[in-house]
């Protein structure tokens, strides 16, 4: 398994709990465009590249009102390609509206064909979120077929031929 974690803290606390565990390797870093560092904010249970300090929902505790800002490393996606990874069985995906970048990534750089079963959690970040999602679900039908849909909570898409899905 491999595990993508870009925000520090969250992945000492992934290295600790598999540490011991050689099936599972953590790669701390988001998956983006190029390589390099981005600015993400944190907010209680949300983290985002979005500034959550400007009213978004978190279903934390609200007690800590603006974000902190952490700058964590980036991999471009052709990078993942140095993984030796031919498929991909699932690819769970709750990134806090970094899915509406990484979905057209996948598709583009032909990653999205090498996944059999998508898990994804969409989230409204923004005034075009819907129209954003809508995008998403257009390039995810070229190769898969929604299995089930929760708007906005989670969603199931699966590889039309071509996976090992049974």
């Amino acid at each position: 398994m491999y595990v993508f974690e870009p925000i520090p803290a969250f992945a000492d606390q992934i290295d600790l709990r598999f540490r011991d565990d050689p099936r599972v390797v953590l790669l701390r870093a988001a998956i983006g465009s190029v390589t390099g560092t981005r600015a993400f904010h944190l907010r209680n249970d949300a983290t985002s590249t979005a500034d959550l300090g400007d009213g978004l929902p978190s279903s934390g505790p609200t007690d800590q009102v603006d974000s902190t800002v952490v700058t964590a490393e980036v991999m471009a996606i052709g990078d993942l390609d140095h993984l030796e990874v031919d498929r991909v069985d699932l690819l769970a995906m709750n990134i806090e509206g970094g899915e509406y970048e990484l979905i057209p990534l996948l598709a583009e750089s032909g990653w999205l064909e090498r996944v059999d079963r998508l898990l994804i959690q969409f989230h409204e970040i923004s005034p075009t979120s819907r129209l954003e999602r809508e995008r998403c679900h257009l390039l995810l039908a070229e190769s898969h077929r929604c299995d089930w849909d929760y708007p906005f909570v989670w969603e199931s898409w699966t590889q039309v031929g071509g996976g090992s899905v049974t």
